[in-house]
């Protein structure tokens, strides 16, 4: 009987898929605006919105997200370190785009990896 539950138990475990999204990496003070505005106001902004904002004490302690198609979601803890160390070898002063890879969940994302993403003018 055990070994049948504990079987059972084993067949209903699930492994998250990785996804990509591409946006515009921002702090989550900033970014959280953005997805209140218009989308084409967000998007604006997020497009011109400048690194040295993101590396602003305050906005950095409010963590990062990724700001794509009218939403922002933030990063969890891990994303947040990857976003820093993004940030700081980048030599884009705006149109910070990434793609970021990892999994969703309470519109959350559990980042796995950010790269730079092609850089052009975006519905994003």
């Amino acid at each position: 009987m055990a070994l049948v539950f504990a079987a059972s138990i084993m067949t209903t475990v699930s492994y998250a898929k990785d996804n990509s999204w591409t946006g515009y990496l921002c702090d989550a003070a900033c970014g959280g605006g953005f997805a209140k505005l218009p989308a084409k106001q967000g998007l604006t902004k997020a497009q011109t919105h400048p690194k040295s904002c993101d590396m602003k004490t305050q906005c950095a302690a409010a963590g990062y997200g990724l700001y794509s198609k009218g939403k922002f979601y933030p990063f969890d803890k891990s994303g947040n370190a990857q976003a820093t160390a993004w940030l700081s070898k980048t030599t884009k002063d705006t149109g910070l785009m990434v793609t970021v890879t990892g999994t969703i969940k309470d519109k959350t994302i559990t980042v796995t990896s950010i790269n730079d993403a092609p850089s052009k003018t975006s519905k994003n």
